[in-house]
């Protein structure tokens, strides 16, 4: 069960927050899987933001997190990070990964904050380059609880 204030959403709910989603290839083409999992905060009865991931045997992905602008610096997206590698981590996952670009400075700059050490891995989606994060999370999750 999520924290206070945290819900578990079906993915679906997640993909339609991102109207920009794309899937991630390595994890097949469907917007979402079944087996994804999603965290919403909810604040005054509406969902003010949601993450994403996938689990793939020990290794979980995350499939993207969005936060509606007034509620960016308040505190949720730490939370549905936290939530979203707990659960991930209750699955069986021990390291996760992200995918994200050098536009997006703000995201690299938190997932270092939290723990995410760039790979050297780089992709590319349709022209731009994706650089790859990782986090160990087994042993680091558990000890929280």
């Amino acid at each position: 069960m999520p924290p206070r204030g945290l819900r578990t959403v079906p993915a679906a709910v997640h993909s339609r927050r991102l109207p920009r989603y794309r899937p991630d290839p390595r994890y097949g083409s469907r917007a979402h899987h079944d087996d994804d999992r999603a965290v919403a905060r909810v604040a005054s009865g509406s969902i003010v933001g949601t993450i994403a991931g996938h689990p793939r045997a020990t290794e979980g992905h995350l499939r993207g997190m969005a936060v509606l602008p007034e509620c960016h610096g308040k505190g949720v997206s730490p939370r549905l990070l936290d939530a979203i590698e707990r659960e991930l981590a209750d699955l069986g996952c021990t390291d996760v990964t992200l995918d994200t670009t050098a536009p997006l400075r703000r995201a690299v700059v938190f997932y270092t904050r939290n723990g995410y050490v760039a790979t050297g891995t780089a992709s590319d989606f349709f022209g731009m380059p994706i650089f790859e994060y990782r986090k160990r999370i087994a042993g680091e999750v558990a000890s929280l609880t």
